[in-house]
C-alpha cells in the first residue's frame, strides 16, 4: 500500500485495501496457473499424434529443457503437413507457460492460424490431463521371437504401419469411458511404445507401431480403491480424485504381476489369456464392442 494515500473515510481506506487484496490475488493465482502450464509442458509425452486436419500427418511435441533457474518452459510441436502437391514438410512451433503460441503457417498449408493453434493447444490439453498418466513402468517391451514356429513364422501377425502415430482420437475415446479408470504408458519412452487402459475387470493395450490390434487381458481380481485417499467431491470423475501416489499403486497391484512376466505379446497371451482384436474401419464401434463384451468385476 502507497503511504502517500489519503482516504476521505475509513470506507474508502477499506475499500482501497480491498482492492489491493483482489490485484494481489489475481497474481497469485496467474503465478499458479503458469507454473500449472509449465509443469504441463514439461510432462508432455512423446509420440507422434495424429490432427483432425487431413492435412496434418502428425504432431509431435518437444520440451526444452531449462539450462538455468531463470529460464520458462517452453515446448516445440513439430508439425508434419502434406502439400497440395503431395510433397511432405515440417514447420516447428513453440508453446510457452503462459499459454501463448509462437508460429506461422506456410502459404501451402490451408488451414487457419488460430484454427491451429486450437489444435495444438487442445492435443496438449488431452496428453496432459489427469486421464493420462507417465509412470515409471514398462509394457511389453520385448519382441517376440520367431523361432519355436514350425515354419519359423511368428503367430502374433501383427503388421507395422508405415508410420507410429498415435490416433488422438483413440485417447479422446477411452477418456469419454465412464467404465475407464486412467490411460498410463511408460514416461521413459512416452507413446512411442504401448499404452495401457485400465478398468475394473480389464486392461487394453494399444501400440501405434502395432495398430491394427488391440490386447485385452482380463483381471483376476476387482479393483479396489481406497475411498478415504480420494480428493475431491463424490461427483468429481474418479480419474480426477487419484493421486500420482494412487495411480502408481493401481499399476504396481495389477498390472506388474502381469508386465514382469509377459514381455512380450505372445507370452501375454498364453500366460495371462490376453485376447488380440484386429481394428474395424470403425474403430469406435469395435474397441465399444470389446468394452461391453468383457465383464466388469464385483467384489
Amino acid at each position: 500500500m502507497n503511504e502517500k494515500n489519503e482516504f476521505k473515510s475509513f470506507g474508502d481506506m477499506a475499500e482501497a485495501f480491498d482492492n489491493e487484496r483482489k490485484e494481489a490475488e489475481k497474481e497469485e493465482v496467474k503465478e499458479l496457473l503458469e507454473k500449472s502450464f509449465g509443469e504441463r509442458l514439461l510432462h508432455t509425452p512423446g509420440g507422434h499424434f495424429s490432427s483432425h486436419f487431413e492435412e496434418i500427418q502428425s504432431i509431435t511435441f518437444v520440451p526444452l529443457k531449462n539450462t538455468s533457474e531463470n529460464e520458462h518452459p517452453q515446448l516445440h510441436a513439430v508439425i508434419t503437413y502434406i502439400t497440395p502437391d503431395n510433397q511432405t514438410r515440417n514447420i516447428t512451433w513453440t508453446i510457452f507457460d503462459d499459454g501463448t503460441v509462437s508460429g506461422k503457417v506456410p502459404p501451402n498449408l490451408n488451414i487457419d492460424r488460430e484454427a491451429l493453434k486450437k489444435e495444438l493447444l487442445g492435443l496438449l490439453d488431452t496428453l496432459t490431463s489427469e486421464f493420462i498418466y507417465g509412470a515409471d513402468v514398462r509394457i511389453l517391451p520385448d519382441k517376440d521371437s520367431k523361432e519355436g514356429n514350425a515354419e519359423g513364422i511368428d503367430d502374433d501377425d501383427d503388421k507395422p504401419t508405415v508410420d507410429a502415430i498415435v490416433r488422438t482420437e483413440q485417447l479422446e475415446f477411452m477418456s469419454k469411458q465412464e467404465k475407464a479408470v486412467f490411460t498410463f504408458y511408460d514416461k521413459k519412452i512416452g507413446f512411442d511404445g504401448y499404452h495401457a487402459t485400465i478398468f475394473n475387470g480389464f486392461i487394453i493395450l494399444e501400440h501405434p507401431q502395432y495398430g491394427n490390434a488391440t490386447y485385452v487381458i482380463p483381471l483376476q481380481k476387482p479393483l479396489k480403491i481406497d475411498q478415504t485417499e480420494l480428493h475431491g467431491s463424490d461427483n468429481t470423475p474418479l480419474t480426477n480424485r487419484l493421486s500420482s501416489k494412487m495411480k502408481d499403486k493401481i499399476i504396481d497391484e495389477y498390472w506388474e504381476p502381469i508386465g514382469k512376466v509377459a514381455t512380450t505379446r505372445k507370452a501375454l497371451r498364453n500366460i495371462f489369456r490376453a485376447q488380440r482384436f484386429f481394428h474395424s474401419e470403425n474403430w469406435e464401434n469395435t474397441m465399444q464392442g470389446i468394452i461391453e463384451k468383457f465383464p466388469t468385476l464385483n467384489e
